[in-house]
């Protein structure tokens, strides 16, 4: 990325697709029923490029829960090891 003849050229894209045009291109982009819940942080786009399941409210108080120092998979896996286990798989 660092020897590419336009450097700058990625934070242009990712300033533009995150600026409520470039969410509304996005939406534009993906509306088939497999994208009906995928949404976005932004809470000024128009309600008819987002569906109803994947809309945000500003009266709610949202919860981030991808948050990498969230995520602990070793629970995760010893159920998944077990369940095998158990299944003699």
């Amino acid at each position: 990325m660092n020897a590419q003849p336009h450097p700058s050229g990625a934070k242009v894209f990712i300033n533009w697709y995150l600026s409520r045009e470039g969410q509304i291109a996005f939406r534009n982009a993906n509306n088939t029923i497999e994208d009906e819940t995928t949404t976005s942080l932004r809470e000024d786009l128009p309600l008819n490029v987002v569906p109803e399941a994947a809309r945000r409210r500003k009266e709610v108080d949202y919860i981030e829960i991808s948050r990498a120092d969230w995520m602990e998979w070793k629970p995760v896996g010893d159920l998944i090891n077990a369940a095998r286990q158990k299944s003699g798989k």
